[in-house]
């Protein structure tokens, strides 16, 4: 898939430039997909921006599971469909 109409979109949503986590999050937002590493380093270099590291990326891809973690249990969710809403998280970052 072609990511870089998300991704311009996402950057001008935000009307800034954005940190690789906050990147991720809002192309996720906007089409309830997250990019591999070469989906969104393809993206990054069709819109003239340099590609991402493989330590970086998985770092991002990180963070945003960890603050997914935090906002389900903060939001009083039962543990039950916070693993739900995880095991749903997890296959889309695993792609065929």
């Amino acid at each position: 898939m072609n990511f870089a109409p998300l991704i311009e979109r996402a950057l001008a949503a935000a009307g800034r430039d954005l940190s690789l986590p906050e990147l991720l999050e809002l192309v996720d937002r906007l089409d309830r997909s997250v990019p591999t590493l070469e989906e969104l380093n393809g993206g990054l270099q069709s819109l003239g921006r340099a590609p991402v590291t493989e330590e970086s990326y998985h770092q991002a891809v990180s963070e945003n599971h960890q603050r997914l973690v935090r906002h389900l249990a903060d939001g009083g969710i039962s543990p039950e469909r916070q693993r739900e809403i995880l095991e749903r998280y997890a296959a889309l970052m695993v792609k065929p």
